[in-house]
């Protein structure tokens, strides 16, 4: 499944609950936190299982949340993609990626 495809059905998914006519942005956004908690504690545990599940419901979250935005994600991606594949930095003990200024 493609990334598009995930996104059709999860928005899909979504509007069937009633969760874009109920639910609201920043409720999502909160969802999306909370589910990164469960991922993190999921990786302390190594739990691999828990892992996926955390990772994948915290980017329905998000989508949720860009599409309740009017966030294009496609157009997004590509606007981001550009600025990142051409920042320059260091790594630091901890394994952090600084960016050069």
């Amino acid at each position: 499944m493609t990334f598009d495809e995930f996104k059709q059905n999860v928005e899909a998914w979504a509007a069937e609950r009633g969760i874009y006519e109920h639910s609201t942005a920043e409720a999502q956004l909160l969802k999306a936190l909370s589910e990164l908690g469960e991922l993190a504690d999921a990786h302390i545990k190594d739990d691999t299982s828990e892992k996926a599940d955390g990772l994948i419901d915290t980017i329905v979250c998000l989508i949720n949340y860009a599409h309740m935005e009017r966030i294009d994600l496609n157009k997004s991606m590509s606007a981001v993609w550009k600025i990142l594949s051409a920042r320059t930095g260091h790594m630091v003990a901890g394994g952090a990626f600084v960016k050069d200024e």
